[in-house]
């Protein structure tokens, strides 16, 4: 059985877990992870609305002949 100390694989994840839920519930600020990943989240949506756009303004062409 593994031994269980302060420093143990399963302390550092309960750690770690708490420390997200800790940031996760704490006020956004510029320099917060979460802050980070709403930045880049925006950004992919922005990047994904264009993308789409692009799609829709595009024709669509087949050269795609059946065979008989």
């Amino acid at each position: 059985m593994a031994r269980k100390t302060s420093n143990s694989g399963i302390e550092r994840q309960a750690a770690i877990i708490a420390q997200f839920s800790r940031e996760a519930k704490a006020p956004v600020s510029a320099s917060s992870a979460v802050a980070v990943a709403m930045k880049g989240k925006e950004q992919r949506d922005a990047y994904r609305e264009e993308q789409a756009r692009k799609l829709a303004a595009a024709p669509r062409i087949s050269f795609y002949v059946p065979k008989r």
